[in-house]
């Protein structure tokens, strides 16, 4: 009477193991597979604040360019390139909060030198101290984004 008993628990010890070695091996893809997620989250991210540093660089260009072409008039302000502050602050907006209020005063200092009337003979004295706290603004921005590097260990 015991033996059948015992052929049905040798049937399902074996069943067991399969059953305990699929849940090993799905469980160890899921670990692998969140891993690999993680990692490439990761690598947007250092790709995402290395593009907001570039852009940020690059409104400096942009401001130069603005002062220079506003004593041609409203014709040399439409050649201008793309705003790089307003794709700065998409990124920073969606990704790094923690930046957002140097971008938003870099954005109103840029629109503050866009009010500025080329007519105006003193008006050169008042774009170029616009200009100086927009560099000082875009300093800030650069140590913020690399201070969340740091702390998110994307420079690695």
């Amino acid at each position: 009477m015991l033996k059948p008993l015992y052929d049905v628990l040798l049937n399902l010890q074996g069943v067991f193991v399969l059953i305990l070695g699929a849940l090993i091996g799905i469980s160890g893809t899921i670990i692998v597979w969140h891993k690999q997620t993680r990692e490439e989250r990761r690598k947007k991210r250092a790709e995402l604040l290395l593009r907001t540093i570039d852009l940020t660089y690059s409104t400096g260009s942009h401001t130069r360019c603005l002062i220079y072409s506003k004593h041609t008039g409203i014709g040399g302000v439409l050649h201008l390139p793309e705003n790089p502050v307003d794709k700065i602050m998409a990124i920073v907006l969606i990704y790094f909060p923690d930046a957002r209020q140097h971008v938003q005063t870099l954005h109103k200092q840029q629109q503050e030198l866009f009010g500025h009337s080329s007519g105006d003979p003193s008006a050169s004295d008042s774009i170029n101290a616009t200009g100086e706290k927009m560099a000082d603004t875009m300093n800030d921005i650069i140590r913020c984004l690399h201070n969340i590097a740091e702390r998110e260990k994307l420079n690695e």
